[in-house]
């Protein structure tokens, strides 16, 4: 037999909030940052069209947003809730853009320089940013020809990674479902064979697991 209890919940108390130019009170939560969760259950009754008639409320946080606060676009006054971090209108998308070409730039501007003929010696891959590709030195030349206009392209250097397997990583794992004392009796002659193996298979399937990544430090001037 379910029976209904009600409880008085007064908070009775001012909540302080100082807000930025571009935050507003939750008006889904009126502030306090929570909101009763229903948590229904039971068996749906007969001719009901409630499919868990009954509650056991209690006070959760709120899901529109945080601390009672949510944030505004300053540009067009949309309100952005906990599920939404930026406003998609064309003013907040050009800011947006600024101040990642700023970002850019700052990034650019920071890295040494070198001129083509010595990155065309000194690496294997070149990094585009503005097209975010990669790009063999071999072939670079020939993706310049076809661009109509390079001067203002940020060209970097890169560095690369290739596969590797660590011996003491793959024991310390095989072990450890073993007696206290089986890694330790792995001799370190023995370790070091294996890690060779492991050095001379990854050698052999270096060739399509390389992988590069921007050398921010490092811009190539056309």
């Amino acid at each position: 037999m379910i029976r209904t209890e009600y409880i008085d919940v007064d908070f009775n108390l001012k909540l302080k909030k100082d807000l930025q130019e571009d935050e507003v009170i939750c008006p889904h939560c009126g502030g306090t940052g929570l909101q009763v969760d229903d948590n229904p259950f039971g068996l749906k009754e007969e001719n009901s069209k409630i499919h868990f008639p009954h509650k056991q409320q209690t006070i959760v946080n709120c899901r529109y947003c945080y601390n009672g606060v949510q944030k505004k676009c300053l540009h067009c006054g949309e309100i952005l809730n906990r599920q939404k971090y930026q406003c998609d209108c064309e003013k907040s998308e050009q800011e947006r853009s600024n101040k990642q070409y700023e970002k850019d730039l700052e990034t650019w501007n920071k890295a040494k320089k070198i001129f083509l003929k010595q990155a065309l010696e000194d690496y294997r891959m070149i990094y585009i940013e503005d097209y975010d590709i990669y790009i063999s030195t071999d072939e670079l030349e020939d993706w310049l020809t076809d661009r109509i206009n390079t001067d203002k392209l940020w060209i970097y250097g890169t560095y690369s990674l290739d596969l590797s397997i660590d011996a003491s990583n793959i024991l310390e794992d095989a072990c450890s479902d073993l007696h206290e004392d089986a890694r330790d009796n792995i001799s370190v002659q023995n370790e070091e064979e294996l890690q060779e193996l492991l050095d001379h298979w990854c050698n052999n399937n270096k060739q399509g697991t390389t992988t590069y990544y921007p050398n921010y430090e490092v811009g190539v001037k056309l």
